[in-house]
């Protein structure tokens, strides 16, 4: 079995760069999926898709919440390795960690259970193309450790959300990256999604050195909060939703970096996702059979979790939610 982890700060695209390579390449995939929350909404929006006439049920899902597989989930996250290896025996796992997971801790812990039958991939970084040029462009330009142990530990990086940059930008980014890592592969001409089956089948090839990356042991993690509503959302209409996700980009609720989820309003499923104070609404046609409820994560500092929930919740002298 081989393994390719896909890391990525939050909000970079891992899941959406996921679906581009299974589109491309069609070939049957073990995924395992570490959400840093108690639900698991990347999962929902894989099996979402629709590849080759075939619902992504048939894809292997393995759904891995409430830790960190870089940190104090470790042990079970190896156990899960094996166990996938053992039982399933797949030629290929994908694991997407968790935003704000230190990739140096991941490859750590996966060097623990590489062997001659599990070979480690070169490990990809997804870059922000549009968050990381914005750092780039502030005076006090300062790198989260997370994500610069993203691009210092990744054999290849993807600079995402790039369509709208020109050459300059495009080698400003490039340049301040290959400051952190100059060994990297640095892919930022051409959004990846332009690339043929080629580009994504060569990212199974070649394996991790992990001797030669000298990793430290040392586990590290945010000391973020994660804070997850579901069942009781209870919203009427979309313009309630625009309205809570204008208040949150404004900072009303606390420093919340990362939001998405799922919300039900009149038999209408809409998928909401919001990085950098930048949101998205998609209407979901079809998915009755994929999402039956609302549902929604938020990630961040200092969350005002009580007036949050209630902004979710529709509070009249009708019911007795509270």
């Amino acid at each position: 079995m081989k393994i390719l982890v896909i890391s990525g700060f939050l909000g970079a695209g891992k899941t959406t760069f996921i679906k581009e390579i299974i589109k491309k390449t069609k070939r049957d995939y073990c995924i395992l999926e570490n959400e840093y929350g108690a639900i698991n909404i990347d999962s929902s929006t894989l099996k979402e898709e629709t590849i080759n006439n075939k619902k992504k049920d048939d894809i292997k899902i393995y759904e891995f919440t409430e830790g960190c597989i870089c940190c104090s989930s470790k042990g079970e996250f190896a156990s899960s390795i094996l166990t996938i290896s053992n039982s399933l025996d797949p030629d290929y796992l994908i694991v997407e960690p968790t935003g704000v997971g230190y990739l140096s801790s991941i490859l750590t812990n996966l060097k623990k259970v590489s062997y001659e039958r599990i070979k480690i991939l070169n490990a990809i970084t997804l870059v922000d193309g549009i968050y990381f040029y914005s750092l780039l462009n502030n005076k006090n330009f300062t790198l989260d450790p997370c994500l610069e142990d993203q691009i210092k530990y990744a054999s290849i990086i993807v600079v995402s959300k790039n369509e709208s940059f020109n050459k300059i930008d495009k080698e400003l980014i490039n340049k301040k990256i290959k400051e952190i890592n100059n060994k990297a592969i640095i892919i930022n001409d051409e959004h990846y999604s332009s690339y043929d089956e080629s580009f994504f089948k060569n990212l199974f090839y070649d394996e991790e050195d992990l001797e030669s990356k000298k990793i430290s042991s040392e586990i590290k993690t945010l000391p973020l909060i994660n804070f997850s509503l579901k069942r009781s959302i209870n919203l009427t209409s979309i313009y309630q939703l625009i309205s809570i996700l204008e208040d949150i980009s404004r900072g009303f609720y606390g420093e919340i970096l990362r939001s998405k989820g799922f919300i039900k309003i009149k038999e209408r499923i809409y998928h909401f996702e919001m990085v950098n104070n930048l949101y998205t609404i998609e209407e979901l046609f079809n998915s009755q059979n994929i999402v039956n409820e609302s549902e929604a994560v938020f990630i961040g500092y200092n969350i005002d979790k009580t007036n949050l929930r209630n902004r979710f919740i529709l509070i009249n002298k009708d019911n007795n939610i509270s």
